[in-house]
């Protein structure tokens, strides 16, 4: 059973971080979640982070190859990301002449640490006979694009 307490929720009511974490080591399918704020809106972004604990088994990824601005972009389905977002180097390597928009936005890690914005696109989306304008978030970090809960409210994947 899960239990909502403010900014987490703890696996299996009443026991305590701690003791989750030391259940997480004997059982590593067990996940931990963590929120930082309850709002969704343009000015701070709830995050949510799932933490997976089995990163190195093959095929735990699922990738969604939607066509951003004419661009086929190979994204990481995270349900866990309340934006959809793009690091900076894709966006150079990608949409090189298009320009960014400033954002007033927040990201947080599940921690609650900030992350570095560099500004958000204005991009036309295109997935499975779906199109739709949205927006992707473009921050300095390393890894994959995400494909967020914003642009999952908005598009049918199946």
């Amino acid at each position: 059973m899960w239990e909502t307490r403010p900014y987490q929720r703890v696996c299996h009511s009443g026991k305590s971080q701690n003791s989750t974490r030391r259940q997480r080591d004997k059982n590593p399918d067990l996940h931990l979640f963590e929120v930082d704020d309850e709002r969704d809106d343009d000015s701070l972004v709830a995050s949510l982070e799932i933490n997976n604990f089995n990163h190195g088994i093959v095929g735990d990824v699922i990738w969604v190859t939607p066509k951003v601005n004419g661009h086929t972009l190979k994204m990481e389905l995270d349900t866990g990301s309340a934006k959809s977002t793009l690091p900076l180097e894709i966006y150079k390597e990608t949409f090189p002449n298009t320009p960014l928009v400033d954002t007033t936005t927040i990201l947080k890690t599940y921690s609650g640490e900030k992350i570095t914005l560099k500004g958000k696109l204005l991009v036309r989306m295109e997935h499975n006979n779906q199109v739709k304008d949205l927006t992707l978030y473009v921050l300095k970090t390393q890894g994959p694009a995400l494909f967020g809960r914003d642009w999952l409210h908005q598009i049918q994947l199946d």
